[in-house]
């Protein structure tokens, strides 16, 4: 049995083919999970695009209904809808998010400047974005309006 000297410790040849082996398994581990995670994010590109050209196709289909006017018969109305759905997973940027961070502000300084009109109690917003307020002591809600410049 030869014996290698390394780094101030004695090595047998099996001890270091033990260690190699170790060490292979560990590096193949390694390269499975990269690979496999490399594959996923393939396959998911790839359903994405396919997704996409199934949408498209879906997009046109009711769009030719919809040219034939089948959407205005009595139960074609999920027609349209379908369509707009399909539109908003589409062109996401025809659809934006509305800003409600100033309506929201306005609403907060007019519950706080007004109380409720039956009891007294604090005025609170029902929901971000509304013009809805509600009274937190009776519940009676109110619906505020906007005022045209």
């Amino acid at each position: 049995m030869f014996q290698v000297e390394a780094a101030k410790s004695v090595y047998t040849t099996n001890a270091l083919k033990t260690k190699m082996m170790e060490y292979t398994s560990i590096l193949t581990m390694r390269l499975k999970a990269v690979l496999s995670t490399l594959k996923r994010k393939i396959i998911n590109k790839m359903s994405d695009i396919a997704d996409k050209d199934f949408l498209s196709n879906q997009l046109i289909k009711l769009g030719d209904m919809m040219g034939d006017g089948l959407h205005n018969e009595p139960d074609g109305a999920w027609i349209s809808r379908e369509y707009k759905r399909i539109c908003k997973i589409l062109y996401p940027e025809m659809f934006p998010k509305k800003d409600t961070s100033k309506r929201n502000q306005s609403v907060a300084l007019w519950s706080s400047s007004h109380k409720c009109q039956l009891c007294g109690g604090d005025l609170k917003q029902t929901r971000k974005g509304a013009l809805r307020v509600v009274c937190v002591k009776c519940n009676q809600k109110f619906q505020l309006k906007h005022k045209n410049k």
